[in-house]
């Protein structure tokens, strides 16, 4: 398709003369044409094509149309969370973070079969850990990701018992940092998790 080509052509340019954070924009819009115009297909090619740049607002920009579809996951979509997650190279982004966390828990919500739960193992974690250390935002994000996830029966098919203790030595970590609000989610998150 000449248009799709055309919305490449330009992004590409951008990713190699990347646009400041005020014209960031102009990405996130060439991205949703691709994404109305290609449907599925679309969202695919951001993810292989930009998900592992290193100029933020590309993998960013991607999240965030992941996130979206997640409101409609499928078995063709779903598992494009984890290549972006396995493959991003700007990890400290911490909207992209969130972008990442809410796709995952909607699509969890949504009741979406873990048919790639191998794959999930091994991004997840790592991912999860990554972000328990960052943005207060961000570790709200997970504890809402492993709230949902517990409620869903999933917390001990995602994560092995290894992960969970480690996950919970964090917890005991973050709250003594003292943050109320975020130790108050924890606690109860504690008490849940097995």
């Amino acid at each position: 398709m000449e248009a799709i080509k055309l919305l490449l052509e330009r992004l590409d340019y951008l990713l190699v003369n990347p646009p400041s954070e005020e014209e960031g924009y102009e990405v996130t819009y060439l991205m949703e044409d691709i994404v109305t115009t290609a449907g599925t297909d679309g969202l695919i090619l951001l993810v292989e094509r930009y998900g592992n740049s290193q100029v933020p607002i590309f993998p960013r920009a991607t999240s965030f149309f992941l996130a979206q579809q997640a409101n409609h996951p499928d078995e063709n979509t779903s598992p494009l969370i984890y290549e972006l997650i396995n493959n991003l190279q700007c990890q400290d982004d911490w909207a992209t973070q969130i972008n990442c966390l809410t796709t995952l828990q909607r699509q969890t919500m949504f009741d979406l079969p873990w048919t790639s739960l191998s794959q999930a193992q091994s991004v997840i974690f790592p991912f999860v850990q990554y972000c328990l250390s960052q943005h207060v935002t961000v570790v709200e994000g997970v504890v809402d990701v492993l709230q949902v996830l517990n409620e869903h029966g999933l917390i001990q098919d995602v994560f092995t018992e290894t992960q969970i203790a480690a996950l919970r030595q964090r917890f005991r970590e973050i709250i003594r940092e003292g943050d109320t609000h975020l130790n108050r989610q924890i606690a109860y998150l504690n008490n849940l998790i097995p």
